[in-house]
């Protein structure tokens, strides 16, 4: 297992696989392998309602992350194309949010798994 993530640090340019800049661009990148495998699923099953609850969950991270930059008043790296991207992914969903409001009860439990996994992550990361 430390192979492949001291490979994967080295793959995203830092030379030691101990950085906390590591960590963290590991487990993005975890998360983003997930989302992909899961929106593949929803393809394939034609039922996109867990990936909704994902969307949703991610633009309550993107506004968590507008409050953080208020708060700490400086920039946080990916706050603004992060507005871009919850705008409109708020645009393409609203419809069916609309339709079913029980998608907005079910991101927040999708948010807590979300958190699990990455404080599972960072766990394992620090144990290599």
């Amino acid at each position: 297992m430390r192979k492949y993530f001291c490979f994967l640090a080295l793959w995203i340019g830092t030379r030691n696989c101990n950085d906390e800049p590591f960590r963290i661009n590991a487990i993005i990148c975890q998360e983003f392998i997930l989302l992909l495998i899961i929106l593949g699923l929803s393809i394939y099953f034609e039922s996109f309602d867990f990936y909704l609850t994902i969307i949703i969950a991610y633009i309550y991270h993107v506004i968590g992350h507008v409050f953080q930059s208020i708060f700490l008043r400086q920039y946080i790296p990916g706050v603004l194309s992060g507005i871009i991207t919850a705008g409109y992914c708020t645009y393409q969903i609203y419809d069916a949010v609309s339709a079913n409001y029980m998608l907005l009860a079910y991101s927040f439990l999708t948010l807590l798994i979300i958190f699990v996994n990455i404080a599972v992550s960072f766990k394992m990361l620090q144990r290599i």
